[in-house]
């Protein structure tokens, strides 16, 4: 313990516990129960067990963890399915940081996480991810509750907000709530796309000004192979950073067909 705690030998002493947890279950055991009382140096040295050991035992050590009554924080959940992730893991990823969702974390799960903004942020692929200055969540006007606030830059096609998704292929709705203040059309702009390997443009949803809340919506296709998907909010192709507005209850349906 107090090697972890000093910067000049937390990295080595980190290592070592990894390997030793990795090598042996008793050792691991161990590591769990001083992991449930929070010591200063667990989300550090999550990160280090993530880096340099298969991700499933630290997958294993987390949930065990979070059994004993600890909460796993968002920032280590977040090291497990990152790293999932780049391996080509995305439903393993997926299922690994809901797992170690906190409970209130579970009221707002869906195919897109937390899409009316009312629950805990979350980290990670999986949460929405804000590019400071141009996004936030707060009190959305004329309506109860929260919202998303994003602001186009003056930087063409730039990322403002996004999440990682999971669908499977076939037929999907995306539909959301949005009130766009600022008066350029197609400043901002919803996009989805395969997201391994070459990114595959699945949609494009442009919003409009309205000075009332509206809801927008599109249909789009995941094809097989596309395991994983991003939904991201962008400035628009033309850059023009007049563009303001609100979103909320942002959600992706299955798409019946008829008959």
């Amino acid at each position: 313990d107090a090697l972890m705690r000093h910067p000049a030998t937390f990295r080595e002493a980190a290592v070592l516990m990894a390997s030793a947890a990795a090598a042996d279950t008793a050792a691991a055991r161990a590591l769990e129960v001083r992991l449930r009382y929070g010591p200063a140096w667990r989300v550090g040295f999550v990160r280090e067990l993530v880096a340099s050991q298969n991700p499933d035992v630290t997958l294993s050590i987390l949930l065990a963890v979070k059994e004993a009554g600890s909460q796993i924080t968002a920032e280590e959940s977040s090291f497990v399915a990152t790293r999932l992730l780049s391996e080509g893991r995305a439903r393993e990823a997926y299922l690994a940081w809901v797992l170690l969702l906190p409970p209130a974390g579970y009221n707002v799960l869906g195919n897109v996480y937390n899409g009316d903004f009312e629950g805990p942020p979350g980290a990670g692929p999986f949460a929405w991810s804000l590019q400071r200055n141009s996004a936030e969540i707060g009190q959305g006007p004329a309506r109860q509750g929260l919202a998303l606030r994003a602001a186009a830059t003056s930087k063409a096609d730039e990322r403002l907000a996004g999440q990682t998704l999971v669908l499977t292929p076939g037929t999907w709705r995306l539909s959301l709530e949005s009130r766009l203040d600022g008066a350029d059309d197609e400043g901002l702009v919803w996009t989805l796309s395969c997201a391994a390997g070459r990114a595959v443009a699945l949609a494009r949803l442009p919003t409009r000004p309205s000075v009332d809340w509206t809801t927008l919506s599109t249909v789009f296709t995941v094809p097989e192979g596309c395991e994983a998907q991003r939904i991201e909010l962008r400035s628009g192709s033309k850059g023009r950073a007049s563009a303001w507005g609100w979103f909320d209850d942002v959600r992706i349906d299955p798409v019946v067909a008829e008959g």
